[in-house]
């Protein structure tokens, strides 16, 4: 996701050292990963893209506040914490 964002940015990347971890190995995002991205859902098209396969994307980008409604606080100190 971080990569898909710097290429989004048109930033200019001269290497990617990619480190690969298998407690990451799993069909399902992780929350924690998920709701640190979630406040820009409607500033980048990565992000959108990224995100785009789960169930409730439509609601998530459509619908006017759910997002904030489903994650309430969770999502409030991942902004704050991702931010500084």
């Amino acid at each position: 996701m971080v990569l898909k964002l710097l290429l989004e940015e048109k930033s200019k990347i001269k290497n990617v050292i990619i480190d690969v971890d298998v407690t990451l190995k799993s069909e399902h995002k992780s929350e924690g990963t998920f709701l640190k991205f979630l406040p820009y859902f409607y500033e980048s098209h990565a992000i959108r893209e990224h995100f785009k396969e789960l169930n409730e994307f439509n609601s998530l980008y459509y619908i006017p506040f759910y997002r904030y409604l489903k994650f309430e606080q969770k999502l409030v100190l991942e902004k704050c914490s991702f931010m500084h």
